[in-house]
This record gives structure tokens, C-alpha cells and sequence, in this order.
């Protein structure tokens, strides 16, 4: 994929008339802009100085990633969907070690719509320290979901099915992990939650 073709289908963006109060704290949001091949990220984040977004394909790729952001804690983005191959795409927004992630999915150049029931999955994740990883993970469909990490090989280093919930939060000991980069992710049918994180 070629990185410096698809930078140029982003485009700044100010919506004055959007306010904050439409997104939850720490929300992460991908819309279609007015039925055309365009979305709209926005970002709200709950600390308002020095955070990042980014934007990664499912392989790790980057796509887009941001200047330090201070003093505003919300973030939009305009993207040329035609401009992007199909697949997922994650959105990370980071600040001094907390990260949110959330996942859109591009089809035929065009952003692939929630379901009618609004059965949308979500995840977040927070590294304490290099002992406990916070992982909470939204699933109104109580579907069937796995949580993995993985090293920076590719080898996978934990797995588990994860309750089936509405709401999941758990914390995990990886303190005894070797120095190095890892991955964690939840993954429910074909949407999959994506953080990394070193020790």
C-alpha cells in the first residue's frame, strides 16, 4: 500500500457547529459525510493537551498520524474513501500511555455502515505501569469474542474467550512478560480491538 498516495486523500476539517456534548468522553466516532465516499473521524478525548491520532489498516500499517494536539480535546479528520483499499482501519488516540481504539471498515470505497440493531463492539485499553493491563470491552450482542497477545514476532503469548457480556472489564498480570513490544486484541466476528504496547 502505498502510504504517501493515501496521506494526500486526507484533508483537514472544522465543523464549528458539532459540539462535544454529542460524543461521550473519550469517544471515537467514523461517519459518512452526507452519503458520499468521504468519512468524518472525530475524536473526543478527555485530556486536553498532548494526545495523538492515528490511523493504522489492519495490518499495521500507518496511514495517518497527527501533530501533538494541545490544548482542544476534540479532533476531526475528513478522508477520501476511494483513496483507500478495502478492509478494517483502526483509529488510535493517545495520551501519555492511555490509548483508544475504535475500527471502521472500508468496502468498494465506501465506509461499511453499523448494523440496524446497532450491535456495535467496542474496546479500551490502559497499560498500568508493566504489571496490570486493563481491558474493557463492549459487546451488546453478547457475541462470541476472543481476546489474544501476541509479541513482536507474531508469536502468540495469551488467549482466552472472553465472557460473554454487554459490558466486560478485566485486568491481566503481564508483568512476567520479557522486555519487549506486544499486541493485544480483541476480536469479535470480523471487527477486531488492537493495542500495543512495550515493556
Amino acid at each position: 500500500m502505498n502510504t504517501s498516495m493515501l496521506k494526500r486523500g486526507w484533508m483537514a476539517l472544522v465543523f464549528a457547529a458539532v459540539t462535544v456534548s454529542a460524543f461521550a468522553k473519550d469517544d471515537v466516532v467514523v461517519k459518512t459525510y452526507r452519503n458520499t465516499d468521504y468519512a468524518i473521524v472525530s475524536a473526543v478525548f478527555g485530556e486536553s493537551d498532548n494526545y495523538r491520532v492515528a490511523i493504522k489498516d489492519d495490518l499495521g500499517n500507518l496511514i495517518y498520524r497527527s501533530a501533538k494536539i494541545s490544548n482542544s480535546n476534540m479532533f476531526q479528520r475528513l478522508v477520501d474513501l476511494s483513496s483507500l483499499a478495502d478492509g478494517v482501519y483502526h483509529v488510535y488516540v493517545v495520551n501519555d500511555g492511555s490509548r483508544r481504539v475504535s475500527t471502521f471498515e472500508v468496502s468498494n470505497g465506501r465506509l461499511v455502515e453499523e448494523k440496524k440493531n446497532n450491535a456495535k463492539t467496542d474496546a479500551a485499553f490502559l497499560l498500568r505501569g508493566n504489571e496490570m493491563l486493563y481491558v474493557r470491552h463492549i459487546n451488546p450482542a453478547k457475541s462470541y469474542s476472543v481476546m489474544e497477545i501476541t509479541n513482536e514476532r507474531g508469536e502468540m503469548v495469551y488467549t482466552n474467550e472472553l465472557p460473554a457480556r454487554e459490558v466486560y472489564n478485566g485486568l491481566y498480570k503481564v508483568s512476567n512478560l520479557p522486555k519487549g513490544n506486544y499486541t493485544v486484541s480483541v476480536a469479535t466476528g470480523n471487527l477486531s480491538h488492537r493495542y500495543e504496547f512495550s515493556k
